[in-house]
Formats: structure tokens, C-alpha cells, sequence
């Protein structure tokens, strides 16, 4: 049987746009193409942007009743429009997330992922690319975070009651000695331990508060080192006595722009597997340093210097077969009791959000080395 489109070329341009047609509108997702202005003025908009934005794809083309920019929330507009420069002037693909308002006035989480359209004499003509609804998955991930951050203040709750106990002690002696007074300019030196306890225990209060925050995610500079000074205080009471724990800091300040209770949650997702893969004990690592951009490298394809992370142990290791599945939502080496599969998977959204990278060296019996790379702030 002859095929009639193959004598009729108008026909057969006619049923490849109808075919294109019913892809896009099938599409779970919104495929668009827009210029590459601070508003995203669209030129073409698939029929999923309905369920997406609330809004009909022709309210978004020539910015006919209103430009894609102005419902993606104030607070993120700064970061999007930045991070696509970056990756339309190295000429890869970007792939983001952020937060819309749909027409309805609800906050949906979406991620995009596009690049640049050229001529061929390599003008820029526009950007393409899909955008999916993700809030569900953002949501689970919280739901995740907030479960580990129970199981850490579980497994913490003991050790800390117990610390907390000793600094009242000692706070409630040298104060019972003060107000007896017998001792004259003596109760003076009662005073400074006393106080020094009472520092200690607010300290120790705020680390726990940095698990514990149900806040918003808020971005600001964090100095790394003292980061994991700080959370290295913390996490020796979860990996028990049988595991070394070594902290390598850089020989200078480590600045980024981040959420420092975010990263805290990727070191404490790390640590935990890492002391799950060495049962009889072993050495875990934690090293602060700065990668220097070299000629040609691409430093998170944006050029510049890198803060680095690297969480080291001696674990079991994980087989090179796997190793591309570990951050892929529920994907796990845990019994059903012990891993949801999601940790990892988690850490990755964090990191990629942080416009940084995460990366995993490792072989059957060599231990483990989490690498985290973020774009260096220079203050």
C-alpha cells in the first residue's frame, strides 16, 4: 500500500506539525521557547502551561497579558536570570529551580532545564526548553529532611541531656558558693566558670536549633571552616568511639553564599552513611579547601575559584556498577528498615541548588570520598 503522504509534501508537512502538536499538549510539562530578557517574553508556550502556571500558553506569548517573569518569585528572579547568563555565554545547557505564583496565588516549586538557540553564524535567537512541576517532589524531600533531622536529634537527645546536665551542675555550685558569700573577693572567681558553662550551653543549644529549624531556606555568606568546626562539635556524639574523626580546614577564610542549616544536612546525611559503612569503626574525614580555577577549566562552567567539601571514610566502599544510581531518588544499599533511599537523592537537590556539584569516588573495600563543590564568594 502507498503511503499518500509521500506524494503530497504539503500533507506530509501538514500531519508533522499535527503529530508536533499532540506531543507538546501531551507533554506533562510546559516546552517554551522566549527571548532571553530579564521577563522571558515567550514566543511559543506547549498547552501544559495550563497545569502548570494556571494560565493559558497565549496570556505568556508577546507578554499578551503578562510576561513569565513576573510570576517567578521575586526573591529567585535575581538567581535565574544570573545562572542562565553563566550557561548562555559558555554555551551549555542550565538547569534550575524556582519558585512560580500560579494564577490561583499558590507557590508551585518548578525546574527548567533549556539553552541557547544560535544562527549559524552563532547570533543568539532565543531559549528553549521544558519546564515540570516539581512541588511534590520538593515537598517529599522536605518531609525526608525533616524526618533525619528527628532521627539525629534522637540519636543526640542522650549525650546532650547528659552535658547539659553537667554545665547545671557546675553553673548551680559556683553560684550556691557566690551567694554564700564566706569567701569575700573570692566569690569572683567562682563567677567566670559559671559563666563559661552557661556560653557552653548556648552554644551547644544553638547547634541544636540549627538541626531542628523549620525556617525558611535563607541564603547569606557562610564561612565554611567555621562550619564544620562547628558541626564537627556536633556530630561526634552520632558516630560513636569506634570511629576517628579528623577535620582538615584551609589555611584561610572559605566564603560562599549558601544556607549553612542546608549544608549542615548534606554533611549530616554523609557522616551518617559513612558510619553505617564502617560497623567495626574506621576514619572519617571532613576537609574544607579552595580548588583554583586552571586555564580552560570550567569551575562550574563559570570560570572561577571553588570551595570544596570532601567527606573521606574507610568504609565498605560502593561498587562502580551502582555508583551513577546513589543520588537517584529512592535508590538505596539499606534494608527497607534502615534507608529510605532518599538521603542522597536530597543532597543533590541541596547542591544543585547551591549551583554547585556533587561528586562520589569510591571502589568495594577502599572507602568512600563525597565531594562538594560551590562557586567561591569573594568578600
Amino acid at each position: 500500500m502507498v503511503d499518500p503522504l509521500q506524494h503530497d509534501p504539503l500533507a506530509a508537512l501538514a500531519e508533522s506539525e499535527r503529530a508536533l502538536s499532540t506531543l507538546m499538549a501531551n507533554l506533562p510539562g510546559v516546552a517554551y521557547r522566549c527571548s532571553n530578557k530579564p521577563d522571558w517574553p515567550m514566543q511559543f508556550m506547549s498547552q501544559g502551561c495550563l497545569e502548570v502556571t494556571g494560565y493559558p500558553p497565549e496570556a505568556f506569548v508577546d507578554n499578551a497579558k503578562l510576561a513569565y517573569g513576573d510570576i517567578i518569585h521575586p526573591d529567585d528572579q535575581e538567581r535565574v536570570w544570573a545562572e542562565v547568563q553563566v550557561a548562555v555565554d559558555a554555551d551549555r545547557p542550565f538547569t534550575l529551580e524556582y519558585r512560580i505564583t500560579t494564577a490561583a496565588g499558590q507557590a508551585r516549586q518548578v525546574w527548567e532545564r533549556g539553552r541557547a538557540v544560535r544562527d549559524p553564524q552563532g547570533q543568539l535567537l532565543s531559549l528553549e526548553g521544558f519546564i515540570w512541576d516539581v512541588t511534590e517532589r520538593a515537598e517529599l524531600e522536605a518531609r525526608v529532611l525533616g524526618a533525619q533531622r528527628l532521627e539525629a536529634m534522637g540519636q543526640l537527645a542522650g549525650g546532650v541531656v547528659h552535658d547539659i546536665n553537667n554545665m547545671l551542675m557546675v553553673i548551680r555550685s559556683f553560684l550556691d558558693m557566690a551567694e554564700a558569700g564566706h569567701h569575700g573577693g573570692a566569690s569572683e572567681d567562682w563567677v567566670g566558670p559559671a559563666v563559661q558553662a552557661v556560653e557552653r550551653g548556648a552554644a551547644l543549644t544553638r547547634q541544636l536549633l540549627t538541626i531542628a529549624r523549620k525556617q525558611p531556606h535563607e541564603h547569606r555568606p557562610v564561612e565554611l571552616n567555621q562550619l564544620l568546626e562547628g558541626f564537627v562539635a556536633l556530630i561526634g556524639r552520632l558516630l560513636g568511639r569506634w570511629v576517628t574523626l579528623d577535620l582538615q580546614l584551609a589555611e584561610r577564610p572559605v566564603w560562599v553564599h549558601a544556607d549553612g542549616g542546608q549544608l549542615e544536612q548534606v554533611l549530616m546525611n554523609f557522616c551518617i552513611n559513612a558510619r553505617d559503612a564502617m560497623p567495626e569503626g574506621g576514619r572519617l574525614t571532613l576537609v574544607c579547601r579552595v580548588q583554583r580555577a586552571t586555564a580552560g577549566g570550567d569551575a562550574q562552567d563559570g570560570g572561577g575559584d571553588l570551595a570544596v567539601i570532601e567527606v573521606i571514610d574507610t568504609g565498605t566502599g560502593i561498587d562502580p556498577a551502582i555508583q551513577e544510581e546513589v543520588f537517584s531518588p529512592f535508590f538505596t544499599t539499606k534494608s527497607v528498615e534502615q534507608g529510605t533511599g532518599l538521603g542522597l537523592s536530597t543532597v543533590a537537590s541541596i547542591v544543585q541548588q547551591h549551583r554547585g556539584r556533587v561528586a562520589l569516588h569510591s571502589s568495594p573495600g577502599q572507602g568512600c570520598r563525597f565531594q562538594v563543590s560551590l562557586p567561591l564568594l569573594e568578600l
